[in-house]
């Protein structure tokens, strides 16, 4: 209780993370995307990546969990790592709800902030419904927890992050994918209109993966395949 009354009152950013055993999944990139957000914040973090990776690679070995969430957490007055066991936090099927978002900042929807978690930790089961949020301009963004993308016949499509969303670790695996098995890939504006043109929809984050919403079709599953292999073989052949 205690931490989470200093969490709410503070101003600060957040990284989580799927780890098996003591090997997190594209820790790099999660820790550049951290001290990145530092950085921005003028946040004094005293520890080096490096350093910050042997933290947490212990604190999950301490843990021995088979698979667990890994979260890191700063604001201007403490750095807290926290290791929890891995559980689902969406269905292995969701709805959407689109919801307009005029009111946040662009320059800080491209950082985890602290006041997410406050409003994650309302959820207290597995979320079958994910809100879509768009701007005063009609322009999808993201959801609440996670990217969007829309498949259209061969082509995967998702918003530009200069539309001033979260650059998603997640989101990069699935370019890395399509680029791998020669599937069209763009980053674009989309407007809220445009949704009617797409055939499928699917979410991701970092913690569960891709995330079909209602049916899904064989490019999504071949994406959520290819994924699991990526996952499992980068987990196992874990290096810094």
């Amino acid at each position: 209780m205690q931490k989470q009354n200093v969490i709410k009152n503070e101003i600060g950013i957040f990284e989580t993370m799927f780890a098996h055993k003591n090997k997190i999944f594209r820790l790099k990139e999660h820790l550049k995307r951290f001290f990145n957000s530092a950085n921005y914040f003028h946040f004094n973090l005293e520890y080096s990546k490096n350093k910050i990776c042997k933290i947490i690679e212990n604190i999950s070995s301490e843990n021995d969990f088979e698979n667990s969430k890994m979260r890191i957490i700063l604001s201007q007055n403490f750095f807290l790592v926290e290791c929890e066991k891995f559980k689902k936090t969406y269905a292995n099927i969701v709805k959407i709800q689109f919801q307009q978002n005029s009111f946040c900042e662009n320059s800080l929807r491209k950082h985890k902030m602290i006041s997410y978690l406050n409003l994650k930790n309302t959820f207290r089961t597995i979320k079958s419904i994910e809100k879509i949020i768009y701007d005063d301009k009609n322009h999808i963004l993201e959801g609440e927890f996670t990217n969007i993308f829309l498949v259209e016949k061969n082509k995967i499509v998702t918003p530009k992050t200069s539309c001033g969303i979260l650059n998603g670790i997640t989101k990069s695996v699935v370019k890395e994918i399509c680029f791998e098995n020669k599937i069209q890939f763009e980053e674009k504006i989309i407007h809220l209109n445009e949704i009617k043109n797409f055939q499928n929809i699917f979410l991701t984050n970092s913690l569960n993966g891709i995330i079909p919403i209602k049916k899904t079709c064989d490019i999504v599953e071949f994406l959520k395949k290819c994924y699991q292999k990526k996952l499992e073989k980068e987990i196992f052949c874990h290096t810094f």
